[in-house]
């Protein structure tokens, strides 16, 4: 079993370039706040905010009728 995710973590390592975040967990403290940080950031994309479009639209409307 053990050799079996050892395996498998090699495979992991050997495409890191193709993950969008890598953490290198030398530090556990360090990498949980990098992992949190990770977190947010993803929290926060638009795609994340399903009622961000109309928020926006409605900002849009009110500033447009204070500069009338």
């Amino acid at each position: 079993m053990i050799a079996k995710r050892m395996q498998k973590s090699w495979d992991e390592i050997s495409h890191w370039h193709g993950y969008d975040y890598v953490l290198v967990n030398d530090d556990l403290d360090t990498t949980f706040e990098r992992l949190k940080t990770i977190v947010s950031a993803e929290r926060l994309r638009q795609a994340q905010q399903p009622g961000l479009v109309p928020f926006i639209r409605k900002l849009q409307a009110e500033f447009e009728e204070s500069e009338e």
